[in-house]
């Protein structure tokens, strides 16, 4: 996108007819976002793509992985002996029809 999200948010739209639909399209850009270039690969893998945990239903992104926890998992211990809950990925969750779900609701950014 032409327009880096700081000068976005300085951008005067007083009838926000304009302003709401660029962090809509830039918000799209950075969850659509490809990490390697595989034209094959039909899953979104951007950095900031979401997730969603099939225990607690929270939605997540890979970065928020490491270090959220989940509150319905059971505690795993790790190597340093802490007690650790990590979100688990929902397989069914389609980031595609939740974006289409969400703007039929009418959200704005």
């Amino acid at each position: 996108m032409l327009v880096p999200i700081d000068q976005l948010s300085k951008l005067k739209d007083k009838k926000d007819k304009l302003k709401s639909r660029l962090f809509m399209r830039k918000c799209e850009d950075l969850v659509f976002q490809k990490l390697d270039s595989n034209p094959d690969d039909k899953k979104p893998k951007g950095i900031f793509s979401l997730k969603k945990c099939k225990f607690c239903l929270q939605l997540f992104t890979v970065k928020q992985y490491k270090w959220m926890s989940c509150p319905n998992q059971i505690p795993n211990i790790d190597a340093h002996g802490k007690a650790k809950t990590q979100h688990q990925e929902d397989p069914d969750f389609k980031l595609n029809l939740f974006v289409q779900f969400m703007r039929k609701l009418g959200l704005t950014w």
